[in-house]
């Protein structure tokens, strides 16, 4: 390569003097080559034409910000390999589990090289380590990578030190600055630039810690739902596009209930925490698991067909059930429904429903089995029959059934005020309804005129409970019921800081087409969720109580 460069030379010396020969060596060293302005500048010609990285002012850096916080750090990372004129670089961010996650890298595209670099230890006290051209310390460390390939590296810890109690703002990162290149400006003076970014670098990874916990389930690690049904879209969108296959997998813990009413939320909770811990083994970096619901997740496989779906899923399955996720005390087994989008032109609701439909037959066949999707499974068609959930085929089920309507028949017929009947009425649905709270609001003109609630410990609701009134309205101009999750209100938090979402059904009383009252019923879906066999139910104990209202 022709630099360009002219020597002249003056004169001759023989040397013979050992001290003057290490003088001229000395002056040989790149860091001295590289304080000649003139070689310097003509190095960063080099770089930049290279490495298509002309970042070579910080302004330049300001001026490409967006709200985008990713690409704001890997400008900032690009800036640090154009000063110190590094050809990889990368931040990589440690968690309390010590997993390391890459943030961004620049130039390190290969998952190998990025784990090789993750994968080298600075036992140093110090938070920056760097280690120069030819200094003797890269022949010292037994890291095969720094001994045969790397002539300069930096290694800089990235760390906050405010810790909060319940909070994520704490930062343990590093930042590796490497090069292969005899020729680079990894050195002292170049690592005062670096460390004037370093509070800007960690104010942005604060904000993408914010921004990673906004998308994040508290208690399981999980995306929550909102960030999960984005990415269904975006994952069902690029299948289409590359005409691939996604899975989307649904499961549940079987018998959920049982090991919250036998030894409390708390256990309950502890196992969501085990039983996500145990999936993600099987899962790939790929894949995206989210909370859709209190023990109900969706996990989403993309690229995958539905033999490779299957098998997956009967890894997770078994998985879970040798795991002993609470020990002697009882088994720990889910359910699972398979949905495949198999190129077809098909929403996120729709493929979800599927799953869950899936699901449902997972558990109708007997729990503890994983099931893919057919034509002919069809909660949806359970929901238009008017007996599902009211007549349940169990014996003891529908002798309760049949008591509590004998007791609203009673209700009905009873000679007592209107307030005395509905706050009976709303104590019947209660006992063969599980809910945290049921409430009756009386219509007049399709306006609320008056209000009745009970909770479930007898005592009335407090007046600040959160109703989703502009849900209410909905069911009394359509005229039509729902059950759903309340992801707008919450009353609450959990002791793990999670929101205590509601899981609603909310059903009109109708006479005659003129709506009377709306029954409200409420429960948190750490408890339960209400299913199309509640919402059938409550419909049947409205209408069979009609004349109370």
């Amino acid at each position: 390569m022709n630099l360009g460069l002219k020597n002249k030379f003056k004169e001759f010396k023989e040397v013979n003097k050992g001290k003057a020969a290490v003088e001229i060596l000395n002056e040989l060293e790149i860091s001295n080559i590289l304080s000649n302005e003139a070689v310097f500048k003509l190095a960063e010609e080099l770089y930049e034409k290279s490495y298509y990285n002309d970042l070579n002012d910080v302004f330049k850096v300001f001026q490409q910000f967006s709200s985008d916080t990713i690409s704001n750090i890997k400008n900032v990372l690009k800036y640090m390999a154009r000063v110190t004129l590094a050809d990889k670089a990368m931040i990589v961010t440690e968690n309390n589990e010590n997993m390391n996650n890459v943030i961004c890298t620049y130039r390190v595209n290969e998952e190998d090289e990025i784990n090789r670099y993750i994968s080298v230890n600075i036992d140093s006290e110090d938070d920056i380590f760097i280690i120069s051209n030819n200094d003797i310390r890269l022949y010292q460390f037994d890291n095969e990578i720094l001994k045969s390939r790397i002539k300069a590296f930096l290694y800089m810890k990235i760390r906050n030190t405010e810790k909060h109690i319940n909070s994520n703002s704490e930062i343990n990162a590093r930042l590796i600055l490497t090069t292969n290149n005899a020729i680079n400006n990894i050195n002292p003076r170049s690592v005062e630039i670096i460390q004037e970014l370093k509070p800007f670098l960690i104010y942005l990874l604060e904000k993408h810690n914010l921004t990673i916990t906004s998308t994040l389930d508290k208690l399981t690690g999980t995306y929550n739902r909102k960030y999960f049904e984005e990415a269904l879209i975006f994952l069902l969108e690029d299948a289409r596009s590359e005409k691939s296959e996604l899975a989307v997998i649904m499961f549940d813990i079987d018998d959920f209930k049982g090991i919250n009413d036998k030894y409390g939320h708390q256990t309950g909770d502890e196992v969501l925490i085990k039983l996500i811990k145990e999936v993600k083994k099987c899962m790939d970096k790929k894949d995206v698991i989210g909370r859709y619901g209190g023990e109900e997740f969706i996990l989403l496989l993309p690229n995958v067909n539905k033999e490779k779906a299957i098998s997956i899923a009967e890894k997770i399955r078994n998985t879970v059930e040798v795991a002993k996720i609470l020990g002697d005390k009882r088994n720990v087994t889910i359910s699972i429904g398979i949905a495949m989008s198999a190129n077809e032109d098909i929403n996120c609701e729709e493929i979800i429903e599927r799953a869950d439909q899936a699901l449902y037959q997972a558990k109708h066949e007997g729990k503890n089995r994983v099931i893919l999707w057919k034509k002919n499974y069809g909660v949806k068609n359970n929901i238009n029959n008017e007996l599902t959930g009211v007549m349940s085929g169990n014996a003891a089920k529908d002798y309760h059934l049949a008591v509590i309507l004998k007791d609203i028949a009673n209700i009905v017929k009873a000679k007592e005020d209107k307030e005395v009947k509905i706050n009976k009425f709303i104590s019947k649905v209660m006992e063969i309804i599980e809910c945290d709270s049921a409430t009756v609001f009386c219509i007049n003109h399709n306006k609320i005129t008056n209000m009745y609630s009970k909770s479930r410990n007898d005592e009335n609701v407090d007046a600040d409970e959160k109703f989703n009134f502009k849900l209410i309205y909905k069911v009394i101009e359509d005229g039509n019921g729902v059950f759903l999750i309340d992801w707008v209100n919450m009353d609450n938090y959990t002791y793990h800081g999670i929101p205590d979402w509601k899981s609603v059904c909310v059903v009109p009383v109708i006479c005659n087409g003129e709506i009377l009252s709306v029954i409200y019923l409420s429960v948190s879906v750490n408890k339960k969720e209400f299913s199309c066999s509640d919402y059938n139910l409550l419909t049947f104990l409205s209408e069979v109580g009609v004349s109370i209202f």
